[in-house]
């Protein structure tokens, strides 16, 4: 009878020590998407930004565990501003804790014409 209990400790065990992570973005729309983008350039907070831009979204990112790093949250931050025809994530600021990150931004597009 204590056996299955000690393979269930165990297994227990393995899944705390295994880390897991889990990571997650949203988004408020402003202006309709235009296309598809390749680059996008970040700007954190208090950052001067070279031109005039109009923002697309607003975009928060979260990491839990161990996708709690604040690059790997930017870097899906981008890739949802590449696919929302976005050139660059503005006003980049974040807070974060022992197990969790959590990452704003404006998903915006260069002004033309002006």
């Amino acid at each position: 009878m204590r056996t299955p209990t000690l393979l269930v400790s165990a297994l227990l065990a393995l899944v705390a020590l295994s880390g897991c992570g889990t990571s997650e973005l949203h988004e408020v729309r402003i202006l309709t998407p235009n296309g598809v983008t390749s680059s996008v350039a970040v700007f954190l907070r208090g950052q001067d930004v070279p031109r005039s831009f109009e923002v697309v979204a607003l975009l928060q990112g979260t990491g839990h565990g161990t996708e709690a790093k604040v690059e790997l949250v930017i870097e899906k931050l981008k890739n949802r501003a590449k696919s929302l025809g976005c050139d660059l994530l503005t006003d980049v600021h974040f807070k974060e804790g022992m197990d969790f990150v959590d990452v704003h931004s404006y998903c915006a597009r260069w002004q033309t014409g002006m």
